[in-house]
């Protein structure tokens, strides 16, 4: 539900929205393209951890946004900000807010 919403408010804004409902899954999709400008990543997925899929998209392309969703913010490692540049976007979170990130997150 939240994921639909996201996807939602992705779209309404203006923007190409490509979801994927679990790390495998985002992967695939990512090599199969170079289109992709941002992810948005739940910082717990079903067979991958957040912080883990954004480390190795950015293996693949240096630099790649991502902006990380979580209601928690414990459960991101320590220094993970940090060491990726990241930004956290706080669950539960409004269309404003996610607006705002995407916005900031693709430097405009």
């Amino acid at each position: 539900m939240i994921r639909a919403l996201t996807v939602e408010w992705i779209e309404d804004a203006g923007f190409e929205c490509q979801e994927a409902g679990s790390g495998e899954e985002a992967l695939e999709s990512f090599a199969g393209t170079d289109g992709y400008r941002a992810a948005i990543l739940d910082v717990t997925l079903p067979d991958l951890s957040g912080p883990d899929l954004a480390q190795e998209l950015r293996r693949r392309r240096p630099g790649f946004p991502v902006l990380f969703a979580t209601g928690n913010l414990n459960l991101l490692p320590d220094g993970i900000l940090e060491e990726t540049a990241t930004d956290v976007l706080s669950k539960p979170y409004s269309n404003q807010e996610l607006r705002e990130a995407l916005t900031t997150l693709l430097g405009g």
